[in-house]
């Protein structure tokens, strides 16, 4: 990866759901608040393909409102989460950096201002967050398996890949778009935030951590159990032992 020009010229921020109806609403109008229309250019609501009727009912009104900082609605078509999410990103010239977030308002929404000055600062970094920095934590009353695992998997995964990376399983992060339109994926699922990041550590990108303390979600019910953890150890492995020219696309690196 090269890292050519690098300049923070706008964000766009990927709000995913598929159950929540009033949290959705706590998160967009949360980042109206605390975000500058200047810095975040638009708010995108990402919806599964399966989500329920009262949640795009609930984007859809929020799409109407009017707000400073301008709020759309993508219903995705297919599973192909990655795939659309840079499909989606080709038509958008007015941002170079995304961030990925999530509409259970398990972690404080102050944090995207900070991690929006850090990517002012280094637009060529991935600024993500860290339930294990000093100042962070997992929540409180999970149940102590699930938080055991977490603690495990971001371990291993340090391990593994040789980085100082302390969280890479809680994807919350902002990327710099030309990067993440050259990812070439496998993952379908949620696992492809897991790739995201995997990539980016395989490429020598480098990474900036805010503490995070996560909370249990307000509303809706989440869709991974410990099972589903376990999807995460296949690209954990493909991406860790796959060439690197098969992960990410040399073409001409376009100004971000």
């Amino acid at each position: 990866m090269t890292h050519n020009t690098y300049s923070f010229g706008g964000l766009l921020v990927f709000i995913a759901a598929h159950n929540e109806v009033q949290s959705l609403r706590a998160t967009v109008q949360g980042f109206q608040e605390c975000c500058s229309p200047a810095d975040v250019r638009r708010i995108v609501l990402f919806l599964a393909p399966f989500c329920t009727k009262d949640c795009e009912a609930q984007a859809q009104a929020l799409a109407r409102c009017g707000y400073p900082i301008p709020v759309t609605v993508y219903k995705q078509a297919g599973r192909d989460y990655p795939k659309e999410v840079q499909a989606y990103l080709q038509g958008q010239t007015d941002v170079t950096h995304a961030v990925f977030w999530i509409a259970d308002m398990d972690i404080d929404l102050q944090l995207l201002p900070q991690m929006t000055e850090q990517s002012k600062e280094n637009p060529a970094a991935v600024v993500t967050v860290s339930r294990f920095l000093q100042g962070g934590g997992l929540p409180r009353h999970r149940r102590r398996l699930d938080n055991l695992l977490s603690t495990a998997f971001a371990w291993g995964t340090r391990l593994l890949y040789l980085s100082r990376q302390t969280d890479p399983h809680f994807f919350i992060s902002i990327f710099p778009v030309c990067d993440l339109q050259r990812v070439v994926f496998h993952e379908r699922t949620a696992a492809a935030g897991f790739e995201f990041i995997l990539v980016f550590e395989r490429m020598g990108k480098r990474f900036l951590e805010l503490p995070v303390q996560q909370r249990e979600r307000s509303e809706g019910a989440s869709g991974f159990n410990i099972k589903r953890k376990l999807y995460y150890l296949k690209p954990l492995l493909r991406v860790r032992f796959t060439p690197k020219r098969k992960l990410f696309e040399e073409v001409p690196h376009a100004k971000a």
